[in-house]
């Protein structure tokens, strides 16, 4: 996809030295600094991770002793959990 940025002349420079110096490409270059500003940070992925794993407990709970246990997709159970 084509994008227009409007850089800072200096900065732009600096990339296009800093590209050259590690044989990438300026478009590389502006990916992966993309790529590690709206990667989720170690605490988000584990806060998330946490989350997941306390409502599928929840949800397992939930089925308790209503009647014979019947194999759930892990999609299942989380659509139950986000109906509650």
């Amino acid at each position: 996809m084509k994008t227009t940025l409007d850089l800072p002349e200096d900065v732009l420079v600096q990339a296009k030295i800093y590209a050259a110096q590690h044989r990438t490409t300026l478009k590389e270059l502006v990916a992966e600094g993309l790529r590690r500003v709206i990667r989720p940070s170690e605490g988000e992925v584990e806060a998330a991770q946490k989350n997941r794993s306390e409502r599928l407990i929840a949800a397992l709970k939930d089925l308790g002793n209503k009647g014979a246990v019947v194999p759930l997709r892990r999609e299942e159970i989380y659509d139950r959990q986000e109906l509650r």
